[in-house]
This record gives C-alpha cells, structure tokens and sequence, in this order.
C-alpha cells in the first residue's frame, strides 16, 4: 500500500523527460528548480508551475473517490499525487512523484470527459469530513471552487502534454 506523507500543500511542475532524468539522478535540483531563492541561478520557471494548495485532497477524493492512490488503480488516481515515487523525501522533506510525458496525455484524456454534472454527483461534503479528507470542514459551496481548480488543472495537463512534458508533484 502507499503511504502518502501528508503535507499541507501541493504544487505540481512541468518538466522535460531530460530534466527529470537529472532530478531522479540528483535530488538538490529539486529545491535549485523548484524553490529558488532569490538571486539564484534556477530553470524554474513559474508558467510551468501549478499550485493546487491546501484543495488537493479534497480534488483528488471528489475525483477518484479514494482517500490516497492504489498502487494498482487507474492513472486519474494519480492525477494529484503522481504515479512514481522520486526516493529521496527524507532528504528534502516533501513527497515526490511524477508522471510520465504519456501518462500526461493518457491522463489528460480522461479528465477531458469528466463533467460537472458527474462531479457534483460525487462531491459530498458529509463524507469528506467524516472520513478526514484534508483540510476538512468540507460545506456544499465548496464544490465551485473545487470545480473550478479542476478546470484549471486539466488546463495545466493540457499545456504539459502539448510540451510532451512529465509533471512532478511536491506534497510539502
């Protein structure tokens, strides 16, 4: 089973098949990349870069409706947390995964045919506080704007798989 380390927030980052090969090879380029500090020579680069906050599990659960991915689910499971673990959160402190520039695609397929009326059949605020989806106290009126992050992040996959990019996730 996967275990998540539950952060508080969730960004997600575009990347090159080449760019991931270096980060999977070296894992400071995460925080060089990533998380510049000022007057630092970085790649980051913020149109790339897609900040889904503290509505990530909320997102995911609306979507999948699982509390955490399945090692063995379907690839929209994974749309938030990522399919493939980066190994080293201890050195960095988050959770790290990622999607293959395929999987972008095959991915972004999927959420194309996910509808609103379909999402707010699934949204139920009840069940996301009773079963602890983060950040809890979860109300009706949360669905527009959880909706409305979903619309902007098929938007971000669309953009990564016209670019053939793979997506890091940080949980952090």
């Amino acid at each position: 089973m996967m275990v998540l380390i539950m952060g508080v927030e969730v960004s997600l980052f575009q990347v090159s098949l080449s760019q991931l090969k270096k980060i999977k090879c070296d894992f400071n380029l995460i925080d060089k990349w990533f998380f510049p500090d000022e007057g630092v020579d970085s790649d980051y680069n913020e149109e790339h870069s897609f900040y889904l906050g503290r509505s990530f599990h909320g997102l995911h659960f609306m979507l999948s409706r699982t509390y955490e991915p399945k090692p063995d689910g379907s690839l929209k499971d994974f749309f938030v947390f990522g399919k493939h673990k980066l190994c080293f959160e201890k050195e960095i402190g988050a959770d790290c995964a990622y999607l293959l520039p395929q999987e972008v695609k095959d991915l972004l397929k999927m959420l194309c045919n996910v509808k609103r009326s379909r999402l707010s059949l699934k949204f139920n605020p009840d069940e996301m506080n009773r079963i602890k989806i983060y950040p809890g106290r979860w109300c009706l009126s949360d669905f527009d704007v959880l909706y409305e992050l979903f619309l902007q992040l098929r938007k971000y996959y669309r953009d990564a798989a016209a670019r053939d990019n793979a997506v890091i996730n940080i949980v952090y």
